[in-house]
């Protein structure tokens, strides 16, 4: 199992756990309920996010992200 795929299993692992807490979390009332929901919320929307910055920026993990590598491919 390579860094790449490891990564991926771990954003589908955030993705997928925060789906179950949101949905464990419409079981209960009050202060838990909103926790549990929030939570898992909070997990997809990161999950999301690290996919998709996973996504734009590949699974090359030697070279971190500059603003000038943008502008050197014309992205804004």
């Amino acid at each position: 199992m390579n860094a790449s795929s490891r990564s991926t299993n771990g954003i589908l692992l955030l993705i997928l756990s925060g789906i179950l807490l949101a949905t464990v979390g419409t079981q209960y009332d009050g202060f838990v309920g909103g926790l549990l929901q929030g939570a898992g919320v909070a997990l997809v929307i990161g999950g999301a996010w690290s996919f998709g910055a996973l996504w734009r920026h590949g699974h090359d993990s030697d070279h971190t992200w500059l603003p000038s590598k943008d502008r050197d491919r014309g992205d804004r």
